[in-house]
């Protein structure tokens, strides 16, 4: 499920990656840059949603975008979503860029596995 968020900030959820895509690229890449939660969080959902569409590689490359982000957004929420996009690309390890994402990625608040 990807979360998609209009100009107020209110949220709703978009169940089709497909018709997500095109909405979250075309509002991340007109977005404001010096508004770095937000951008971390529109980034992690554009990400995310190329997980579901199979598209590993960019997937990568943009949760790589968020994880530079996040390191200034000082975000819980932020945090969150990059702990949820580890989790989706670990499945993808094999992959070059999901590799290099994970090397990278160091979970602020890790989880055992029971929660």
């Amino acid at each position: 499920m990807i979360t998609n968020a209009d100009s107020s900030g209110a949220g709703s959820q978009v169940r089709c990656p497909v018709a997500a895509e095109p909405l979250l690229r075309n509002a991340t890449s007109d977005y404001d840059n010096t508004l770095i939660r937000e951008n971390s969080l529109y980034l992690s959902w554009l990400a995310e949603d190329y997980i579901l569409l199979n598209e590993i590689d960019l997937a990568a490359e943009i949760a790589a975008h968020v994880l530079e982000l996040g390191s200034r957004a000082n975000s819980a929420r932020t945090d969150e979503r990059l702990h949820h996009l580890a989790r989706l690309l670990k499945g993808y390890k094999d992959v070059q860029a999901a590799a290099d994402f994970l090397d990278q990625y160091k979970d602020p608040n890790p989880r055992t596995p029971e929660q």
